[in-house]
């Protein structure tokens, strides 16, 4: 039997639900054990035939069953010339295939008077590389509403998508070219100016001409004037070849800063199109996601941008190199100004920081979480990244879609620190590339996250925290990077800052990155059934060992009263002691019993043993039913 967790939704409501197939099992018997009918949509598609078509074949894990699409669901692929997704915002992740033609892209509540026009013309020689921008205040109608939005259109790209379940992942491919010195064509020399006109050049022979034309004949006179005439003249033609060479290398200057404000131009599209690639949108993540393609998992412990992800989109600036040039003392004021990036990805580094956290109203500082959590799961393959949530049970629900990432270590789940640390104090530390990074998430005010953190240390492990509050004095002071969204009300337009440890800026703001939570539920759905076929055995806990917890299951105290008014008498205790090849390994106290033996030399874990063997009866049996009777002695009396 395999057991395979489902999402059912129908009329009555949304549901999860672990259904065990066996191998002869199809998808009618599903069908009729959870009560749909045979017209029910298997993850939004019909099934010819329910009755002869192996369960195995179709419903694989995070499979959504129902008789219309699941709220979140991306819509089927369709032919067109362009993909428009929402790259940030509240709501963003989603994307639409355009075809040919104009059309309205509006704003919430706007008419077709508010809209912003987008032309789709194939045939435009433009038409080709993403461009995305920025429009506050606009969104596809399409789309889920959100208040500010970036959008991006590039052409379409339809993922490859892996052939099996098993992704095998390919080394990632390089980024973009760095930014290049910008080239400066040829400028005159700087013409030196000729010297002043020299008086006594020109008054020098006059006294001589007098004397020559008084002894002589007058016309010696105008032999003796030529001299000063020919220095006029050179004087005079050094003036004006002076002036054309000033104009013409004034002319070539203007020319080249041209080119180089033309230069700066393109170095500006091709930095911002180089962060784009190496920095994937959500909406381009979204896609790899829902359509299983080849390149999830990609980034590993040893690649650039391992467990880096976009905050949000907003201007930035870059430096500009220029190279050597006679005239690069009269450039420098167009170089010394840093390049200015209109619409560009903002990223955090949680290799580089032990915490970060997201602080905000509360709607938009969890958007901004899933979407973060929602990219590290799609860059980072299980092998690399376990994930866990520490929060209170308020917040609970608001973190239920992790549940179906293949990344979540539930050791690595609890309410509080101290079930966290049962968790972590289970951790088996690889060495070189086996060491496995984990992410606990942090919903829980004055959570001991510090404890967290030494005791990871001291097994050598790679712990990160992202933390959620309401503002600064509620985050850990392990994030040395804070994300703070800032927006009147809960409806209302938000920008973020991003401030880090060490820095006396808080950055540019930004349109911060978030999803709905409708859309982290589809998005961990689509992730559930892969497998990592790098993945550590027993998710890098000890060999043999696991949580007992992970056994008898989390059941809060106020809970138990129910669970076991809900037990039936008759049914005789049964306690889980562990995991074997087939599944949990069940003890019966009356098919298996009704006497038991446990024998081991010291240490070997006797008294662990019987700890959980009477806290898995209590837990399973109210006291109605069962009684347990301590008898301790030694030797052989």
């Amino acid at each position: 039997m395999t057991p395979v967790g489902i999402h059912v939704c129908d009329q009555s409501g949304a549901a999860d639900v672990v259904v065990s197939l066996g191998d002869d099992a199809t998808v009618a018997d599903v069908f009729d054990v959870l009560g749909l009918p045979a017209q029910t949509l298997v993850d939004g598609q019909p099934i010819a035939s329910p009755a002869t078509t192996a369960a195995r074949e179709v419903l694989h894990g995070g499979v959504s069953l129902g008789t219309s699409q699941p709220q979140g669901t991306p819509p089927p692929s369709v032919e067109g010339f362009v993909d428009v997704g929402v790259v940030a915002g509240l709501d963003a992740g989603a994307s639409v295939r355009l075809g040919s033609g104009l059309f309205h892209l509006l704003p919430d509540g706007a008419g077709p008077e508010g809209s912003w026009l987008l032309q789709v013309d194939p045939r435009d020689p433009l038409f080709g590389a993403p461009r995305p921008w920025h429009e506050q205040g606009q969104h596809l109608e399409a789309l889920e509403r959100c208040s500010e939005s970036v959008l991006a259109v590039s052409p379409p790209v339809d993922p490859e998508k892996a052939l099996s379940p098993t992704i095998y992942r390919p080394p990632i491919g390089r980024g973009g070219a760095p930014v290049l010195p910008i080239e400066v064509g040829d400028v005159p020399d700087v013409v030196r100016e000729p010297s002043p006109l020299s008086w006594a050049t020109l008054l020098a022979p006059l006294p001589v001409a007098l004397l020559m034309a008084f002894f002589f004949r007058p016309l010696f006179a105008l032999f003796a004037a030529m001299g000063p005439v020919m220095a006029l003249g050179r004087w005079w033609e050094s003036r004006r070849r002076y002036r054309r060479a000033v104009a013409a290398r004034a002319r070539a200057l203007a020319d080249v800063r041209t080119d180089v404000r033309r230069q700066l131009g393109v170095q500006a599209e091709i930095e911002a199109q180089r962060r784009w690639l190496e920095n994937p949108h959500i909406a381009a993540l979204w896609q790899r996601a829902t359509g299983q393609s080849v390149r999830l998992w990609e980034r590993r412990p040893s690649a650039d941008g391992f467990l880096r992800a976009v905050v949000g989109v907003g201007a930035d600036r870059c430096p500009s190199v220029l190279a050597e040039s006679k005239a690069a003392d009269e450039l420098r004021d167009l170089v010394d100004a840093p390049l200015q990036l209109r619409t560009v990805p903002h990223t955090i580094d949680l290799a580089a920081h032990a915490g970060i956290g997201i602080c905000g109203l509360r709607r938009q500082a969890l958007a901004v979480a899933r979407s973060l959590v929602a990219q590290l799961a799609t860059l980072q393959g299980p092998a690399d990244l376990h994930l866990g949530v520490l929060c209170s049970p308020s917040a609970a629900s608001d973190w239920d879609w992790l549940k179906w990432l293949p990344h979540l270590d539930q050791a690595l789940v609890g309410w509080e620190a101290r079930d966290v640390l049962d968790g972590v104090s289970q951790i088996e530390v690889g060495e070189g590339s086996d060491v496995v990074t984990r992410l606990i998430v942090v919903d829980a005010p004055q959570s001991d996250v510090a404890r967290l953190i030494r005791a990871a240390t001291r097994a050598g492990s790679e712990i990160r925290v992202l933390a959620v509050g309401a503002d600064l004095t509620e985050l850990p002071a392990v994030c040395s990077t804070t994300v703070v969204i800032h927006g009147a009300t809960a409806a209302a337009s938000a920008f973020a800052s991003v401030a880090i440890a060490g820095r006396n800026d808080t950055g540019p703001s930004i349109t911060p990155t978030g999803i709905s939570d409708a859309t982290a539920q589809s998005w961990a759905r689509q992730l559930a059934g892969l497998h990592d076929p790098e993945e550590r055995n027993a998710r890098g806990q000890k060999s043999g060992a696991v949580s007992l917890l992970q056994l008898v299951g989390r059941t809060a105290l106020n809970e138990l009263g129910a669970r076991w008014a809900d037990r039936d008498a008759a049914k005789s205790p049964v306690v889980t002691l562990g995991v074997g090849v087939d599944g949990a390994f069940q003890l019966d106290l009356t098919s298996d019993g009704p006497h038991a033996l446990v024998a081991g030399t010291t240490g070997s874990g006797k008294s662990e043993l019987l700890r959980s063997l009477v806290i898995g009866l209590a837990v399973d049996c109210p006291p109605q039913q069962l009684n347990f009777v301590l008898v301790d002695f030694k030797g052989g009396g």
